[in-house]
């Protein structure tokens, strides 16, 4: 390595997208800096603050839920109170079992220098950590976000937590208020209702989740609300006073909302604004988000972006792909574009919901465009054994019958729509998987629903009739 750098590259933030960015350089031969501001921070937001605590309160809260369901098969009804603490201590197990792999002493033993403290830039290919001064060819930014912040009158006289504080609460809330419907706050709900409180979601915006399809957000809605949440769409918050949320409605009435403890999820904040970016030559954008070209670098070209830093979509999967991204063109001298158009996620309520790829709105209004498909799970065999019908899969087929995009409504919606987004990647048509065995009655059958539903529509044609016609013997 040349003498004119420390390293080659230096990563700042030790979640996803810089863990995959440091480990992949070291392993092809390149001397790493890995900076975080602090040893317990390594694994980022998913494995402190978001992905894994949430998931693994899901779990615990889901069966608190089967229990409760489950009564009406027994002869015996029993009451069930829930141990935060426990739950708690269950969630900070797991968190356990993916730190041994994600912490700073491990790291080292891979061959990847460590700083820890706050980083700033001092130059174009210049970093200052704790007064230490490092250089290398590359710098990746990955230093993740934050929960934007609420400003409203009477928050501080009553408990209120974000994502970054809520998996360290010592006492469960009765009548717990969620601030915000996006996925955080209808994921969290949804759990600590099923945990037993009594929990009520404000939403500014006309529905939840409106990153989804309105028909998505009214089925999720529909079946919370069954659950006993209550939520609120169309309102502003205005004030917290003697234990209660003063809530304005559409027309214009103030409700009084009980609650002894309040959630805030309005959005996230890129964590850039301590990095002294100008010193290196690097601009924000309008939002004060880093400013991007489509390769993820900002306006000092020495320097990418991945992750929620990038101020695009905020998924650790999207961090890892973004990681991909700038990994290749490191070394490619073709060059590969960052591209959003195939992004999946999956919301972890109960059902869930699983979106991929484009959306009706980015289809645009001409029906011949493309085809549509609706399967609805009440026609699924498995999803009637498990008495979870409530749902359906919804696809976006070119004319040629390759998968645009879709979402799916119902359980495992995840992990079955997994298939559909590779074939998406890969250009498959859809039709092809009706010569593949599915095994019965698994969930994923209904992809192959959607597909002898296609089929069926072209065998409608007179044209396709005819040559059936001529060719049966």
């Amino acid at each position: 390595m040349p003498n004119k750098y420390t390293h080659d590259i230096i990563v700042i933030g030790a979640g996803s997208g810089g863990l995959t960015c440091a480990i992949f350089m070291q392993r092809a031969g390149f001397r790493v800096l890995l900076i975080d501001k602090a040893p317990e921070t390594f694994g980022g937001d998913c494995l402190n603050y978001g992905c894994i605590p949430s998931k693994a309160l899901l779990h615990v809260a889901n069966l608190f839920h089967d229990i409760d369901t489950s009564s009406k098969y027994s002869s015996h009804d029993q009451a069930h109170t829930v141990d935060i603490q426990k739950v708690m201590d269950y969630i900070k197990e797991r968190q356990a079992v993916i730190r041994k792999h994600e912490n700073p002493e491990y790291i080292k033993t891979l061959g990847i220098d460590i700083a820890i403290g706050n980083a700033r830039f001092s130059g174009e290919h210049d970093v200052i950590v704790d007064g230490n001064h490092y250089t290398a060819k590359h710098i990746v930014i990955a230093t993740g976000s934050r929960p934007r912040t609420l400003e409203l009158e009477g928050l501080e006289s009553i408990p209120h937590y974000t994502n970054e504080s809520i998996f360290s609460i010592k006492r469960f809330p009765k009548d717990f208020v969620f601030i915000g419907g996006g996925p955080i706050n209808i994921e969290l709900g949804q759990a600590f209702s099923r945990l037993g409180s009594h929990v009520t979601i404000l939403q500014t915006g006309e529905r939840i989740l409106p990153k989804e399809e309105p028909e998505v957000s009214v089925l999720l809605q529909r079946l919370l609300e069954k659950e006993g949440i209550s939520i609120r769409t169309g309102v502003a918050v205005e004030k917290i006073e003697n234990g209660q949320v003063f809530v304005k409605t559409p027309d214009g009435s103030v409700l009084k909302i009980s609650a002894d403890a309040v959630f805030v999820g309005v959005g996230r904040v890129p964590n850039i604004d301590s990095l002294a970016l100008e010193t290196a030559g690097i601009k924000l954008d309008d939002h004060n988000n880093l400013q991007l070209d489509k390769y993820l670098r900002t306006t000092n070209k020495a320097v990418s972006a991945v992750g929620d830093a990038a101020g695009q979509h905020m998924f650790t999967h999207a961090a890892e792909l973004q990681a991909s991204v700038v990994l290749r063109n490191f070394f490619s001298p073709f060059k590969k574009k960052y591209t959003a158009k195939h992004m999946a996620w999956t919301t972890f309520t109960s059902p869930e919901v699983a979106t991929f790829g484009i959306n009706k709105l980015q289809l645009g209004t001409e029906a011949a465009n493309y085809d549509e498909l609706i399967v609805h799970l009440d026609e699924d065999d498995r999803a009637i054994t498990d008495d979870s019908t409530e749902g359906f899969l919804k696809l976006y087929l070119s004319k040629q019958g390759l998968v645009l995009g879709g979402t799916m409504v119902g359980p495992r919606a995840g992990e079955i729509t997994s298939e559909l987004i590779l074939m998406m990647y890969e250009g498959i048509k859809l039709d092809a998987v009706l010569s593949k065995p599915f095994p019965y009655p698994i969930g994923s059958r209904v992809i192959q629903a959607a597909a002898r539903q296609y089929s069926g529509k072209k065998l409608q044609s007179p044209f396709a009739k005819r040559i059936l016609r001529l060719l049966y013997h």
